[in-house]
């Protein structure tokens, strides 16, 4: 069965974040130019993945029922949702570097969209 994966405005302005950041680096001579795009195509096509497999990563909160996807080749991680209905979704809501994530798990927000 394929799920259908698609991204909150969370999620894309996250994909924006990183983009700005890697590309400041490049900028600042401490990043190969090709790192913002190989970062981005990495992440994209890890996220793709989940069309087939999304629960085989673990729930890491119950009460929102929220997913992580570890990235480990860039150190970012995958926040998500599988919602099983007539369409099978897969709802990504935050990518992170997992730098950002003692912060962010500890301040974790419920999604604001479904």
């Amino acid at each position: 069965m394929r799920y259908n994966v698609s991204l909150s405005e969370g999620a894309r302005q996250d994909l924006r974040n990183i983009k700005t950041f890697l590309h400041d680096q490049v900028l600042e001579g401490l990043a190969p130019d090709n790192l913002p795009q190989l970062t981005l195509d990495y992440i994209k096509s890890q996220i793709h993945q989940l069309e087939l497999f999304p629960k085989r990563f673990p729930i890491i909160d119950i009460e929102l029922d929220m997913r992580r996807m570890v990235l480990d080749k860039y150190r970012y991680s995958v926040f998500y949702r599988v919602i099983e209905d007539i369409n099978n979704n897969v709802k990504i809501y935050y990518i992170r570097h997992q730098a950002q994530e003692s912060v962010f798990m500890n301040n974790i927000e419920p999604p604001t969209e479904i």
